[in-house]
């Protein structure tokens, strides 16, 4: 159990350190390409509660502590649920698309979160489908070894 703790725990640093990094190089690429000068506290808070959250919920399902017998695609399904809803909430409440003309903007989002989801998905296959193919051939070398009395070395 203690082990768990502190691989969700490593888990949790490492990823609010990478995305936070990232998040902020983002966000002052962009104030700076929109000629904001200046980055108030509350937003910075804000935007770490923001990682925090989603790396809280990303752990949850991949690290293995919690979830570790779930295939890959429910993993992956129960993040884009569980972090959607959070992303939604938080960018109400960071400030962004909270106007009526917005929805053609949530629109996008969502069309977006489900485009990566279907990505995720597609590469996942590919990768998988090799991974069965080199799996197979290996099998295979092993039982033609085993049956031809060869020593069979793992």
């Amino acid at each position: 159990m203690e082990r768990k703790i502190m691989k969700f725990a490593v888990w949790m640093r490492n990823g609010v350190c990478f995305c936070f990094t990232w998040l902020m190089l983002l966000y002052l690429a962009g104030s700076y390409l929109l000629g904001r000068e200046t980055m108030s506290v509350v937003s910075v808070g804000k935007l770490l509660v923001f990682v925090i959250g989603g790396v809280f919920f990303f752990t949850m399902m991949f690290s293995g502590v919690l979830f570790g017998k779930v295939s890959f695609i429910a993993k992956l399904t129960g993040f884009m649920i569980l972090f959607g809803g959070y992303e939604s909430v938080c960018f109400y409440w960071i400030g962004i698309f909270q106007e009526n003309r917005d929805i053609i903007f949530w629109g996008i989002f969502a069309a977006i979160i489900l485009v990566f989801y279907f990505i995720s998905i597609g590469i996942y296959h590919i990768y998988s489908g090799k991974k069965e193919i080199v799996y197979t051939q290996k099998l295979r070398e092993y039982q033609e070894n085993r049956k031809n009395g060869r020593k069979v070395e793992l």
